[in-house]
């Protein structure tokens, strides 16, 4: 077996042939199979989202604000990211540069170059960095996902309140055992229909929250 992969790799016509053989049937592989690959992971990643909006209404059906939550995730979330940056653009900046490494004798100092970062280790670096940004992209989604939760709680107790007037008890009390049970974005737009069925027949404003 050795024999032969040396004997494909000093023959440079072999080796064309070879490759190129390997080459098709990968190409031929991904072309067969991608559309299949292309929906499981599309499924997958819109499924995903769809399950993290609904969670963020699920956590609204609570009527309980956590503002102190939602500003600590902010702040640390930025810090996080500042301080990534700067570690991140230190180690690419010494990844480029050759270091100097200066040697002192009693006679005269001497500068010599330290030897080159291995070829994989720029590319490493480089897929490292790329799932740190995904992370933080998912932490990013994460606190505006609060942000949509402290919204949602805030702007159903306000419009409760301007609906209560002109509407009976037992109705308030639907809408609010409603919210209460909320799990999902439909739901949410279940109840809103509602709300605005309301506001439309009182001729009533229901403000949006913009403190968030």
């Amino acid at each position: 077996m050795k024999e032969l992969w040396k004997r494909i790799n000093s023959d440079t016509r072999l080796a064309a042939v070879f490759y190129g053989v390997i080459a098709s049937l990968l190409a031929t592989a991904v072309i067969k199979h991608s559309p299949t690959a292309l929906t499981i992971i599309s499924q997958y990643t819109l499924g995903a989202l769809t399950n993290f909006i609904d969670s963020r209404y699920a956590k609204a059906a609570t009527l309980e604000p956590t503002n102190y939550s939602y500003l600590l995730l902010t702040v640390l979330f930025v810090a996080i990211v500042i301080a990534w940056m700067e570690i991140s653009s230190k180690i690419k900046k010494n990844l480029k540069k050759p270091t100097i490494l200066t040697i002192s004798t009693e006679e005269e100092s001497i500068e010599k170059s330290k030897p080159e970062n291995p070829k994989w280790v720029p590319k490493a670096f480089l897929g490292f960095r790329i799932i740190i940004w995904l992370h933080l992209s998912w932490g990013f989604l994460y606190v505006a996902g609060e942000a949509t939760v402290l919204n949602a709680i805030t702007d159903f107790k306000q419009h409760i309140r301007i609906v209560s007037p002109y509407i009976e008890s037992k109705e308030k009390d639907l809408l609010i055992s409603d919210w209460s049970q909320m799990r999902k974005l439909d739901d949410y737009n279940d109840i809103y229909k509602k709300l605005v069925e309301i506001a439309k027949e009182n001729d009533l404003k229901l403000y949006k929250n913009k403190q968030y």
